[in-house]
């Protein structure tokens, strides 16, 4: 099989779920291609995987968005390139470009499309949403992230124990997977050397997410005053970057923490989980608009260090419930969010306590699980 993965250039989080599935490909003497729009806003790409093929669809960058110069030259540039390339599944993500692509494999050339759901249904404007109903009938199979996510699709999504619906078995649910054995060997490190690894002498707390409004940050912030108050020398850090640090930088500075807050953008993704794993607490801050899984979340579980989430479905899910080191606060409040911080603050915990978390990602989450699980449906679809 010849298996071609699509999605915009820059979106990393994607294109590090698929690296392990390509792998998997690979290791079962397949090949795979990423297929990668660029339309020269997005930040630069990873490089993929060794052993997989890269094929980069240069567009115009979009003014509005239906902007037809865009859509036109991607959708020309990708029907050659399926015409020379032969592809024999081709995988889409989000849905630009995957509602073009899907449209283009299916109808034009008879290839079996899988496409993967990362987002909320409703966290999408109106146009995008037109796209992915109009072209969903292309795809072979419709993957869903999380349950979350499904029910945002499908209302009455009623998966069985292999996760596929039992009203429909074009849908299914494959969890998001995560390297789990490589992330607790940094973590493990990260605890041998965790007096070099601390920022300050402080309490730390940690958020990892891109500065868009959905992310939350700004209920941190708001908390922040009550919480200096116990911990002076406190600093809360948010690894990541995007269009809303100049207002989160403004609302520190309205409520005179500014000193407290750190936002040094993007890290090496190793980086951010040592940062994890040396902090005295990980908040997840994530409204439910938005948030389809929370990769982050199951990232931290593993990390041995107290977390505070907002109560969103889609955490609740992955998370199975709270315990003594991971608890919930009312979604956007920050006065729930500051009582959660003042109690892990001082609260000791033993690693033990952390080990009901740990299994479950081991269990539920981890990447060789879903590598697998999309390897058997792309045996399904060609053997049909």
């Amino acid at each position: 099989m010849h298996i071609a993965y699509l999605d915009r250039s820059g979106a990393h989080a994607i294109w590090r779920l698929m690296d392990a599935t390509a792998l998997s490909v690979i290791a079962d003497s397949h090949r795979a291609t990423y297929v990668k729009m660029r339309d020269g806003r997005q930040r630069p790409a990873l490089p993929p995987p060794t052993g997989v093929s890269e094929q980069n669809i240069d567009v115009p960058a979009s003014r509005f968005s239906s902007d037809p110069r865009s859509t036109a030259s991607f959708k020309h540039q990708f029907r050659s390139w399926c015409q020379k390339a032969a592809p024999q599944i081709v995988h889409t993500n989000f849905c630009v470009p995957g509602s073009l692509a899907r449209k283009i494999a299916k109808r034009q050339f008879q290839i079996p499309v899988v496409t993967t759901c990362h987002e909320m249904f409703d966290s999408m404007n109106p146009f995008l949403q037109w796209g992915v109903r109009r072209t969903e009938k292309y795809a072979d199979a419709i993957v869903y992230i999380s349950q979350g996510v499904a029910q945002s699709y499908r209302p009455d999504f009623d998966p069985d124990q292999h996760g596929v619906d039992r009203n429909d078995p074009r849908h299914r649910l494959i969890y998001n997977g995560i390297d789990v054995e490589h992330i607790q060997a940094v973590v493990q490190q990260a605890h041998q050397t965790s007096a070099q690894n601390r920022p300050t002498s402080g309490p730390v707390l940690l958020s990892v997410g891109r500065l868009v409004p959905e992310k939350g940050h700004g209920t941190v912030i708001a908390a922040l005053p009550d919480i200096v108050r116990r911990h002076p020398n406190l600093k809360y850090v948010i690894l990541g970057e995007g269009p809303n640090r100049d207002a989160l930088l403004q609302q520190a500075r309205s409520l005179g923490v500014a000193e407290h807050l750190e936002m040094p953008g993007w890290v090496d993704h190793n980086e951010a989980i040592r940062q994890m794993a040396v902090a005295d607490g990980v908040i997840m801050p994530s409204l439910s608009v938005q948030e389809g899984f929370g990769l982050a979340l199951a990232e931290a579980m593993l990390c041995e260090t107290p977390i505070v989430a907002s109560r969103i479905p889609v955490f609740e899910e992955v998370a199975g419930g709270e315990s003594d080191v991971l608890s919930f606060f009312r979604e956007g409040d920050s006065c729930s969010l500051g009582d959660r911080v003042q109690s892990i603050l001082a609260g000791t915990n033993e690693s033990k306590d952390f080990q009901p978390l740990v299994d479950r990602v081991a269990e539920k989450f981890d990447v060789k699980r879903m590598a697998q699980a999309y390897l058997d449906l792309y045996r399904q679809l060609h053997l049909r």
